[in-house]
């Protein structure tokens, strides 16, 4: 990646607080919000013969010929929802909120009004509780299912991909560019929009908690993503043209790596109930065609492109991927 060759030259003058315009969204945060206003959600037992984990729309593996012909849709379900629940987890807490902590703590290079870095400390508080109730969901799971998915060496779950890419561009990164890095890493996963957190909720084949937890998520999501929408227009008014092309350079990846399906983890979770090494290869291959990995990307950034086009930034730019992962 060509991330490092870019010349980095900030002008701390120009980030003054005073010329900054933010209309929060968040100021009914103590009585709306899922942490302040929710009880804790339990699976029912009752439902887990009639139900299904996930919408299996959305999850192309699992209506591929071999998976239903030997009767496995259900097991594929179950660790889509825990790969996605696991990818939650460590999205809020490893990614999001070291993000708004930073901003709440005035630890980043630009500086923003009060009621913005209050508004962080709310984001914070929201995206613990999402990684709370997806360990919560993951561990009753796993106490009601037969199924193991855990790595069987460690014993530890399939880390999500996302990470180790993700961590790929930010070693030995420091200073301004890691802000850079970490606050448009977030702003891209903020302000795009899953068709999961859209349809689970409204699909009622689906556990009744599973689409309670995921509408929770959607529901705080949606403040979210105005809060990181309004941080990416007032960001790019204050940022140089080398600060610009910086990010513009990375957000192909950032893209790439939030809204691609992971693979790795299906090719995980169908080795573990069974499946052989030719079997998960075809399944793979025929259920994630290029053409149909390019259509997801397209549906889940259309909010994102249109912030950054309203930015003036090309749509084209924001598509040049350097290394797509299969």
């Amino acid at each position: 990646m060509s991330h490092e060759n870019i010349n980095i030259d900030f002008d701390l003058s120009k980030l003054g607080i005073s010329h900054l315009d933010y209309t929060s969204k968040l100021k009914d945060w103590y009585d709306k919000s899922s942490v302040r206003s929710l009880d804790r959600r339990i699976i029912k037992k009752e439902e887990l013969d009639g139900k299904l984990f996930y919408s299996p729309e959305l999850v192309p593996i699992s209506t591929h010929p071999i998976i239903v012909n030997k009767g496995l849709q259900q097991e594929v379900l179950y660790f889509h929802l825990i790969s996605y629940l696991e990818f939650t987890n460590k999205l809020e807490h490893n990614l999001v909120n070291r993000v708004t902590q930073k901003i709440a703590q005035n630890e980043y290079f630009y500086v923003l009004p009060d009621n913005m870095r209050l508004d962080a400390y709310k984001i914070y508080c929201d995206e613990s509780y999402h990684a709370l109730f997806s360990e919560d969901i993951l561990q009753q799971l796993e106490q009601l299912s037969s199924v193991n998915f855990r790595m069987p060496k460690t014993g530890l779950r399939f880390d999500p991909s996302f990470l180790s890419e993700y961590n790929t561009i930010a070693d030995n990164k420091r200073g301004k560019e890691l802000d850079l890095i970490e606050t448009f890493f977030v702003i891209t996963t903020e302000t795009l929009i899953t068709k999961t957190l859209v349809k689970v909720p409204k699909d009622t084949r689906v556990l009744t908690t599973i689409r309670q937890i995921i509408g929770d998520h959607a529901k705080d999501e949606a403040f979210h993503h105005n809060y990181f929408s309004q941080l990416l227009k007032i960001l790019w008014k204050l940022l140089s043209v080398y600060e610009k092309a910086y990010i513009i350079d990375m957000m192909p990846d950032f893209i790439r790596i939030f809204s691609t399906p992971d693979l790795q983890a299906y090719k995980h979770g169908l080795s573990c109930i069974g499946l052989s090494k030719t079997e998960i290869e075809q399944i793979i291959e025929e259920s994630h065609p290029q053409v149909y990995l390019d259509k997801i990307i397209k549906q889940q950034t259309k909010s994102t492109v249109r912030l950054f086009q309203k930015a003036g930034v090309s749509a084209d730019y924001l598509f040049k991927f350097k290394n797509r992962k299969s």
